[in-house]
């Protein structure tokens, strides 16, 4: 799990495979709602 603020601080980084974890968050919500 990851603390959603800094998913987009990592990704304005530069850091791209921050965007794995963004795709899992919103998969995972997805499915909790």
């Amino acid at each position: 799990g990851s603390c959603p603020g800094p998913i987009f601080i990592l990704l304005g980084a530069g850091f791209l495979p921050i965007i794995l974890v963004l795709f899992g968050a919103h998969f995972g919500t997805f499915f909790y709602g």
